[in-house]
């Protein structure tokens, strides 16, 4: 999206005007790639930077990638 945001009460605030649809899309990319396992598909996960590359890892199984940036 490339703009600022917070969060406030437990929700995110984003400056600007988004459609909904957009938004949902573009959280559901970076769930994907950031947050869900590819290999047991649970969010058990954490991002480790080595080397100048972020790393995902699951501690619930063990699987790693490097991911990409969106």
């Amino acid at each position: 999206m490339g703009t600022v945001g917070w969060t406030s009460a437990g929700r995110a605030v984003f400056q600007g005007r988004y459609k909904k649809v957009r938004l949902n899309k573009l959280m559901d990319l970076f769930i994907r790639e950031y947050v869900i396992c590819d290999v047991c598909g649970r969010p058990h996960t954490r991002l480790v930077k080595e080397k100048g590359r972020w790393i995902k890892i699951c501690d619930a199984c063990g699987a790693w990638r490097v991911v990409e940036k969106i």
